[in-house]
């Protein structure tokens, strides 16, 4: 997993999601993250349109302008969790794909972990086909996000392992949209494994 760091670092692809400067005080960095915890929660609860800045404050116990001084909207605060989200995403995804086995079961693993941590956090949540959309359209106005990531390490490990990098390239590009496809549209989610096996194999065969 070391080459796919180096490659692929989450230091490089979520810069511009930092929520915390490095200069700012232990005190501040953890009122900042009892704020997006909150925030989590807030959000799945009523959703990003039904949630203010007033309530935000409310459910993490800080004044509004105190949240004011931490983010200028809500939108601010949507973004700085969802960018938490992916940090902690792209970590359980790096793990599945510095597992033991081929290259497709390892990439398997990677989009299985992947949308288990996502149906997990929104489960139950009336929001969640909001949340979904909002967050994608998120990463994507920034350029960035865990897919991009995903395109990377996948191409790394596939390179690693006797691919020509134009064809890890391509191949990466169509399995992380068919995947991804599968599980935004298909809604089969008790044959989802069987369906990302099958894709893996097939792409990458």
């Amino acid at each position: 997993m070391n080459d796919l760091n180096d490659k692929c670092s989450i230091s490089k692809v979520f810069g511009v999601f930092k929520t915390v400067p490095a200069t700012k005080s232990k005190k501040t960095a953890e009122r900042t993250q009892r704020i997006l915890d909150a925030a989590q929660e807030q959000f799945l609860e009523t959703g990003l349109r039904g949630t203010t800045m007033e309530t935000l404050a409310r459910r993490a116990r800080v004044a509004k302008p105190t949240l004011y001084a931490y983010f200028p909207d809500k939108e601010a605060v949507f973004n700085a969790v969802i960018a938490r989200l992916m940090e902690d995403w792209t970590q359980i995804v790096g793990t599945a794909l510095s597992s033991d086995g081929k290259p497709e079961e390892r990439i398997a693993r990677a989009f299985l972990a992947k949308f288990s941590a996502a149906d997990d956090l929104i489960s139950g949540s009336p929001h969640a086909e909001e949340l979904m959309r909002e967050g994608a359209n998120l990463a994507t106005r920034n350029a960035s996000g865990l897919e991009d990531w995903l395109y990377e390490a996948i191409e790394a490990l596939l390179v690693e392992h006797g691919f020509e990098r134009s064809d890890a390239a391509h191949r990466s590009d169509m399995l992380v949209a068919c995947v991804s496809g599968l599980y935004k549209f298909t809604g089969r989610r008790d044959q989802l494994a069987e369906d990302v096996a099958f894709v893996t194999r097939r792409l990458l065969g």
